[in-house]
């Protein structure tokens, strides 16, 4: 196995061992009086960290040593006393005041090393000092010469760094002190002692349904219609977009089999009697008697679901549709398997459909039996298939209701007043909770280890990567923070950085670890993917990147940088939380971004200094800077600064990981703050973070983007965009056309996700495209577009130029589509409110919205309207297009002859 070594001083300087010290005192100079000067042994010995990779050639430096001394003048020669070696192959030379390799390390079982050095003066006076030579393990598996991993994410609730053991005495930023306290948590030490414990992992928000959606998608959950705060368990309509991608379903598409246990809270539809959909806000007690329940001629439950965790990838699902509880009405206190609610629900006094034998002590124990038998089922049935299974139970969220015990395939276990901290002291019914996932973590490496893997016939612990982590930071103050500032539904470090470990055996993952590099949870979805060979799509997992050398401690942590910046977001602690009389937790009903109608809480926290709103947390390593809610809340309130970005603090985490004094102020950090404004800019309007890889160079737009859809507007709509490093030729003009099932009415139709994805069915006006120059404003080409004289490129139509257009390198350059309000052909509004943008091909970028008030004339900013300029910030336009028109392009490669047929001059009119 392959490491890197990093040195680190011992803690304090031995006592000065003089040499001969019965012997008289050397003199070491002759002074002018004769006299000798006093005599000091050097006084501190040091080593400054540095670190090498294994298999670099013997005499690699490792690190360099200083000493001091009293005296003016003094130098000192180093010798090493004892140099570790043995059979780790582990030894080191000094030459000079470098220490170095004296072989190539192979560091297979030991993480230490003792090593002890002296420093001696010119008076042979000497010091001798022990270090300690720690392995910063890291892996270079061939992963081609593995199976591919069974996957399993367990993702608690509600929990902090402080409520996991592995991170006692750790400490979570640079000049931050060791975690104090924690809860003790056997088996969460039990799976980091396997694997890697991180120290910097975020998650997409502070709240739930958000980092769920964040974590299945990859994407940063602001771009779904939900843009603040949680959605509603059962009564809200799904935030994944029907035929979105998801992790499950790039799993089954790399042979995987899927399987999710727990809380889903992403929103269902229902079916009803009569074969229709019940809208997410329809289900109310008189409407409820139109959904089906009870039981089938086979003697299982109807099928009653028509949009839950089986629509979005997974093959099984067995728990709840969203929280528990917590003294809230609508609520389904019932099992759903599969598409089917287990048992047969009526409407209670509490405002909800519940089964009589209700009985949410048992959640944890039901999950945990059913996925420990999904386990024993997979290997009964000798199974080729890897497995993913995304487990995800209510603890540790109010109401905090734990069992007395759990029966666990035939155990029983005891959780109630189980829990205890590390200073001795007992927990709570939370951290009971707590304990039970510490159980449920327990149980599942135990069946792991003891069933084989049909695939490789060991045991599957060994073909198995298992990742423990929170949905949010903690909900509440103390402990679980571990230091951090502020909790759940903060845009804080506590709101959003969580626990996070990972083990995989036969990934050469080495156990014991500690990384603190920095990424998110919606990471996961590109890291499997490359790790599968899965291509990801230019419309899938837009803001994921892949992570593996830091999942797979690859690289050390402090050398690992995700290609772009982290983004987390919610801050609902400001002005929206609970009011004074409810339990200290996060609303669980729809939030204000989606219910506009509904009057603000009271602010509660004065511990959080910022707005209730969707506020965005960017991270560039050591900082972060967090911003207002303007640039991506749609619903807002309209003015000067809508649609931009605004920065409110600016931290150095790795000098105030609390995050007590903002520098956002500080002359030496604003070039620092404008470039962060234009990344959270540029990754918000355009739609995605990541790169995507576009080769497609045949089109302007490569997909329609976002469901925001429109009919309103008479005039022309269409973009300025500007050509790339190269020259490229225009063959086509044509638009978007949509289908019949397409409707308006922006996102909040029941493809809200960017989902348009009918057969186009012709369009109802004929249009016309123009293309301009953007500098000059000087129409160069245009064209009508109508049924009859085009042709369909997926869902664009399109009508050849009658010879073919160059556009020059770095130029710019203006599309337009003639549209007429109410004319029949929808187009989509530049500023969808569910953040999805078409994709671009590569040789075309920096768009601009624009609209023209007449058809035919060059295109401005929105002139009028309640999106009109002094109602917008500018930059709302940016990185913006309406689709709209669009064109289909080539590339010249350079030092090619373009053809004679080619237009290199632009006509002097309209074609």
């Amino acid at each position: 196995m392959n490491h890197s070594l990093t040195l680190a001083l011992l803690a304090a300087a031995l006592t000065p061992l003089l040499a001969g010290a019965d012997a008289a005192p050397r003199d070491r100079m002759t002074v002018a009086n004769g006299g000798t000067p006093p005599q000091a042994a050097p006084t501190s010995l040091a080593l400054n960290n540095a670190s090498v990779a294994e298999n670099q050639p013997p005499g690699a430096a490792v690190g360099t040593f200083t000493a001091t001394n009293p005296n003016p003048g003094d130098t000192h020669t180093f010798t090493l006393v004892s140099g570790a070696g043995g059979a780790d192959n582990a030894s080191f030379t000094i030459a000079g005041a470098v220490l170095k390799s004296a072989a190539a390390f192979d560091f297979e079982t030991r993480s230490a090393y003792s090593i002890r050095v002296r420093a001696t003066d010119q008076g042979g006076l000497y010091l001798e000092q022990a270090f300690t030579v720690s392995v910063d393990k890291l892996n270079h598996v061939d992963l081609r010469t593995v199976v591919p991993p069974n996957i399993i994410i367990f993702m608690a609730d509600d929990m902090g760094m402080g409520d996991a053991h592995p991170y006692f005495g750790k400490k979570l930023g640079t000049n931050a002190a060791p975690v104090a306290t924690t809860q003790v948590t056997p088996n969460l030490d039990r799976l980091a002692g396997m694997g890697t414990l991180f120290t910097d992992v975020h998650t997409g928000s502070s709240m739930c349904s958000p980092t769920r959606y964040s974590l299945l998608t990859g994407r940063y959950a602001w771009r779904s219609y939900n843009k603040h705060s949680v959605i509603g368990g059962w009564n809200s309509r799904p935030m994944i977009a029907p035929n979105r991608p998801t992790l499950a379903t790039a799993l089954k598409q790399s042979g995987y089999r899927t399987a999710a246990f727990g809380k889903w809270h992403l929103g269902w539809t229902f079916l009803t009697k009569t074969g229709g959909t019940m809208a997410y806000d329809s289900v109310t007690s008189s409407t409820w008697a139109s959904i089906p329940v009870g039981t089938n001629a086979n003697g299982g439950y109807v099928t009653n679901i028509l949009d839950g965790p089986l629509a979005h990838g997974f093959d099984y699902f067995f728990g709840v549709s969203g929280n528990l509880g917590n003294g809230r009405a609508h609520l389904l206190k019932s099992y759903i398997e599969n598409n089917a609610i287990q048992g047969i629900p009526t409407w209670g006094e509490r405002g909800g459909p519940s089964v009589a034998d209700w009985d949410q002590q048992r959640t944890g124990e039901r999950y945990l039996n059913t996925a420990l038998g999904y386990i024993d089922t997979h290997v009964a049935q000798g199974s080729k298939a890897p497995f993913f299974f995304y487990y995800v139970p209510n603890a540790n969220h109010a109401p905090y209701d734990p069992a007395t015990s759990i029966l666990v395939q035939g155990q029983t276990i005891p959780i109630k007043g189980q829990s205890r901290l590390t200073d001795g002291s007992a927990g709570g019914s939370r951290e009971d909770m707590i304990y039970e996932n510490n159980i449920a973590v327990g149980l599942l490496l135990d069946k792991l280890a003891k069933v084989n893997d049909p695939r490789t016939g060991r045991p599957m612990i060994n073909s198995t990567i298992f990742i423990f982590t929170s949905d949010n930071g903690p909900n509440v103050y103390g402990v679980a923070q571990a230091g951090l500032r502020d909790k759940k539904q903060a845009i804080y470090e506590g709101g959003h950085r969580v626990p996070f470990m990972i083990s995989w055996p036969d990934g050469g993952i080495p156990g014991g670890a500690v990384s603190t590099a920095n990424f998110g949870l919606f990471d996961l979805y590109a890291s499997f993917s490359a790790l599968l060979g899965h291509k990801l799509g230019v419309d899938e997992a837009e803001d994921s990147e892949n992570v593996l050398p830091a999942l797979l401690n690859q690289v050390p942590g402090t050398q690992f940088r995700r290609p772009h910046l982290l983004v987390s977001h919610d801050n609902s602690l400001g002005s929206n939380d609970l009011p004074e009389d409810s339990p200290e937790d996060s609303p669980e009903d729809s939030p204000l971004a989606t219910r506009p109608s509904r009057a603000p809480r009271i602010k509660r926290h004065p511990v959080n200094d910022l707005p209730g709103d969707s506020l965005l947390a960017i991270r560039q390593h050591p900082f972060v800077m967090i911003s207002d809610g303007k640039l991506i809340n749609r619903r807002q309130t309209s003015g000067a600064n809508y649609g931009t970005t605004v920065p409110l603090k600016l931290f150095d985490l790795d000098a105030d990981l609390h995050q007590d004094t903002t520098l956002l102020a500080d002359p030496a950090q604003q070039p620092l703050v404008s470039q962060l404004k234009e990344q959270l800019l540029l990754f918000n309007n355009r739609g995605y973070s990541r790169e995507l890889a576009l080769t497609d160079y045949n089109q302007v737009l490569l997909s329609d983007g976002g469901a925001d859809l429109r009919n309103d507007r008479t005039g022309a709509i269409g973009y300025e965009f500007t050509t790339g490093d190269q020259a490229v030729v225009v063959e086509s003009l044509g638009l978007w056309d949509d289908a019949a099932v397409d409707m308006t009415g922006n996102e909040l139709a029941t493809k809200g996700d960017g989902q348009t994805a009918g057969v186009p069915d012709g369009l109802h006006t004929a249009h016309v495209i123009r293309l301009f120059d953007g500098i000059s404003q000087q129409l160069i080409a245009s064209i009508t577009v109508n049924s009859a004289n085009s042709y369909l490129v997926g869902e664009f139509r399109y009508v050849n130029l009658p010879k073919p257009i160059m556009l020059d390198k770095r130029k710019t350059y203006a599309l337009t589509q003639s549209t007429a309000s109410g004319d029949g052909d929808l187009f989509h509004h530049f500023a969808s409110n569910t953040g999805v943008s078409p994709s671009p091909t590569s040789l075309v970028s920096n768009f601009v919205a624009r609209v023209a008030a007449s058809d035919g004339a060059y295109p401005g900013l929105y002139p009028d309207g309640p999106d009109g300029v002094g109602k917008r910030h500018p930059d709302m336009f940016r990185h913006r297009m309406f689709v709209g028109p669009n064109a289909r392009l080539a590339p010249v490669l350079t030092g090619a002859t373009p053809p004679a047929s080619l237009i290199l001059h632009y006509p002097t009119k309209a074609n």
